[in-house]
């Protein structure tokens, strides 16, 4: 299989069909695309074989982790064809080979993107690996991320028993494991030491929250006492009482600017009110 201009392809089917058909583009384009692209999806053509274009990419001999590095070194565009031929015929391992942190980041994030939508597992622990790595591309981390938060209780025991050597808390791993339905003291423990860590403490609470440990409530009730920023103690209170806990009693944060900023802004609203 080689690679193929499909952009070029269409686009000079479009053409030809509009003519060919005597059609005029108005309003409704929208809907002669749509007629348009179901007939490029059953037409043959010579320039691919003879083949349509959904059967061009039905190739369980291809090498699509190849393909993918040579699209990206020409510059070509990467059509839905591909993606959607890749993900029912490439092999895993061709795939988990471009999971490397050297290549440019579009290309991993689009073999991660049709391993996801294979359904592959089996790159999990290379994930991992780059997870723990520093100096992964931040774009690929958050890919990453995304597709393990909805596996993350496949992915918990490893992550954790990696973290044991992990001296600070990390809001990646704790994106992650708070997405886990199975309580593991190890996920509450780590959400805690994030939360206490102080830096971080709204992000913290939506991560406990999410993980809906309601036993975490009362470190967090007793933390929260230590609190003197306005924003993160409104935000701790919300989230011990989305955990089940009694709101946190009210305290004086006159001095805090961002409660008077807030104050400031929410006045003139509350004087509207009083007019009416």
């Amino acid at each position: 299989m080689k690679i193929f201009d499909f952009d070029g392809l269409f686009e000079k089917f479009v053409k030809n069909y509009i003519k060919e058909n005597n059609l005029t583009v108005g309003d409704d384009f929208d809907d002669l695309l749509v007629e348009i692209y179901e007939k490029f999806d059953s037409t043959s053509f010579s320039e691919l074989d003879g083949k349509t274009p959904v059967e061009y990419f039905e190739d369980e001999t291809a090498d699509y982790g190849k393909l993918l590095l040579e699209y990206y070194k020409t510059g070509t565009e990467i059509s839905d064809y591909f993606i959607d031929g890749a993900v029912k015929c490439a092999k895993e391992d061709d795939l988990i080979a471009l999971i490397d942190p050297s290549l440019d980041e579009d290309i991993v994030i689009t073999a991660i993107d049709i391993l996801d939508k294979k359904g592959s597992k089996k790159a999990f622990n290379r994930y991992i690996d780059l997870l723990f790595d520093k100096k992964t591309d931040s774009c690929i981390v958050d890919k990453i991320v995304e597709t393990l938060k909805y596996y993350a209780d496949e992915v918990a025991d490893e992550i954790l028993s990696r973290l044991t050597a992990v001296s600070e808390p990390d809001s990646v791993f704790a994106e992650i494991l708070s997405c886990c339905k199975i309580r593991r003291e190890g996920i509450r423990s780590l959400l805690l030491s994030g939360l206490i860590a102080g830096d971080r403490i709204p992000e913290y609470c939506s991560y406990l929250v999410s993980y809906g440990d309601e036993s975490a409530a009362d470190t967090m009730k007793n933390f929260a006492e230590t609190v003197d920023e306005y924003v993160s103690y409104k935000e701790l209170s919300l989230a011990v009482e989305a955990l089940g806990g009694a709101p946190l009693h009210e305290r004086n944060f006159d001095e805090d600017l961002d409660y008077l900023a807030i104050l400031k802004a929410q006045k003139p609203k509350k004087d509207d009110e009083d007019k009416n």
